[in-house]
């Protein structure tokens, strides 16, 4: 029972830190242009340290045992799902 549950303060830490940036910065922020110029793709190194700050910030409010290998994937696959949503809605406001 106990592999079933899952550890998500990581996400939401790093879903709040990805907020922040985004208000503060803008949607450009965690984007990277494609070399043709035509779109822009998700720059992975951003989102790996958003990731991985939220798993400090995690760590911190809540001691204890690390967040299983499994865990810390499924948080990256949420927290990347919705900054491409964010960043598809944002741009659907402003335009191409």
């Amino acid at each position: 029972m106990a592999d079933r549950i899952v550890d998500l303060s990581c996400y939401f830490a790093s879903r709040h830190l990805a907020e922040e940036l985004l208000r503060r910065e803008g949607a450009g922020y965690f984007v990277r242009p494609e070399p043709d110029g035509l779109a822009f793709r998700l720059d992975e190194r951003k989102l790996n340290t958003v990731l991985e700050r939220g798993r400090e910030a995690a760590s911190r409010m809540r001691p204890g045992p690390a967040p299983r290998p499994q865990d810390l994937s499924l948080c990256r696959r949420l927290l990347r799902r919705e900054l491409i949503h964010d960043l598809a809605v944002n741009l659907l406001r402003t335009g191409p």
